[in-house]
């Protein structure tokens, strides 16, 4: 199977919930900020990510609320997959 991959980036600079919207998969969070954050209760350090792109096979789609929480200097910046297949 071939897939068309779409990718979406967001930096996220206030404590959210990222609701899944049925189209994206794979994904990956990482702290480009100068303090801690903490994504689905991982703490991630200034560079640390948290990395689905290799865990989640292609078609797949994203189920569960992706919880971040965010602290004075912190900022995470989100990139989710979409795939769809090429017919």
């Amino acid at each position: 199977m071939r897939y068309k991959i779409s990718a979406r980036t967001v930096d996220i600079t206030a404590s959210t919930t990222l609701m899944p919207e049925n189209n994206y998969g794979a994904w990956m969070a990482v702290n480009i900020g100068t303090a801690a954050a903490k994504v689905m209760g991982y703490d991630l350090q200034p560079g640390e990510g948290l990395d689905f792109f290799n865990a989640i096979p292609a078609g797949s789609v994203w189920d569960s609320p992706i919880a971040i929480e965010i602290t004075t200097g912190a900022k995470v910046r989100i990139t989710r997959l979409q795939y769809k297949e090429l017919k």
